[in-house]
């Protein structure tokens, strides 16, 4: 209700300074070559382990990624991000007990979520501002969110967008693969 009271008037104004800030929306234009060219990157060139390198398991979380401009106030836009993460988890879980060749992970730790989120990043919406969502939720969010799950979440969320904003996603997955890190 608060937020909802005193950030709702003030978020269209906030967000054209953060876009003028990031250079008028070439920053974005620029993220979204970068993701448009790793589509048809296979899911190892971007660093997913063998055994979750199949492209069906991660369609709810790109589709929750793909709502986040539907949310207009970052404590939704932050639920978004936890709750395609969510996906991420259940994904992986329904693939480790099915079983399979090669075999997933049987925990999803940081090494290995970072790169389904950024599988996931790559093939969302390509209307989606992530840069302008990231910088509100860095602003905007309630730091007590941003020290629990959710910041960890969000921090994924910006690892995820700065790895493919810089180019190197596309470098490494011209090379073979071997994602972040």
């Amino acid at each position: 209700l608060v937020e909802d009271c005193v950030v709702s008037p003030l978020l269209e104004a906030f967000q054209k300074t953060l876009a003028r800030d990031f250079g008028g929306g070439r920053a974005e234009a620029a993220l979204k070559k970068e993701r448009a060219a790793l589509r048809d990157a296979a899911p190892v060139a971007l660093g997913l382990h063998p055994g979750l390198a199949s492209r069906e398991p991660w369609s709810a979380a790109i589709d929750a990624l793909s709502g986040l401009d539907a949310c207009a106030l970052p404590s939704q836009q932050l639920a978004v991000v936890v709750e395609a993460a969510r996906c991420v988890h259940e994904a992986h879980a329904s693939l480790v007990e099915a079983g399979g060749e090669p075999a997933p992970p049987s925990c999803l730790a940081a090494d290995e979520f970072l790169p389904v989120f950024i599988y996931c990043v790559v093939h969302a919406d390509d209307s989606r501002n992530f840069l302008l969502a990231r910088a509100t939720l860095w602003a905007l969010a309630d730091p007590a969110e941003l020290q629990a799950e959710p910041g960890y979440y969000l921090t994924m969320f910006d690892a995820a967008l700065e790895y493919v904003a810089s180019g190197d996603a596309r470098k490494d997955a011209a090379k073979g693969g071997g994602g972040p890190g």
